[in-house]
């Protein structure tokens, strides 16, 4: 349940940028490291999520088999650079994404270091 939690208040959070996205986004020039930066963001959670289910509802995944964890490092560490990237004109929903990205990436890098 704790897993469950750490990972769709994440993916909640990035529903939340989407939308500030959207209701921003005629009213002003977005550059594409921002969108990156939530898409990232969202790609993050969305794979933890992805995996969790995958190992509580179909079958666990082998031991020693790192690659959830490397791509979701992966994915947060990108959605973490975009998110630094976008600090230069900040708005709320970027920041946001930002946060996402550090947490995602804190998770995934304890998740793979303690098999």
């Amino acid at each position: 349940m704790i897993a469950w939690i750490l990972f769709i208040v994440p993916l909640a959070a990035a529903v939340f940028a989407w939308i500030g996205l959207c209701k921003h986004w005629s009213a002003e020039h977005h550059r594409l490291s921002k969108v990156s930066a939530i898409v990232l963001a969202t790609a993050a959670p969305s794979l933890a999520c992805g995996a969790l289910a995958y190992v509580q509802f179909v079958r666990p995944l082998a031991a020693f088999d790192y690659r959830v964890e490397a791509w979701g490092f992966l994915l947060s560490m990108l959605g973490t650079i975009f998110g630094l990237v976008t600090l230069r004109f900040p708005r709320w929903f970027s920041s946001l994404a930002l946060g996402i990205s550090a947490w995602m990436l804190v998770l995934f890098f304890l998740a793979g270091s303690t098999y």
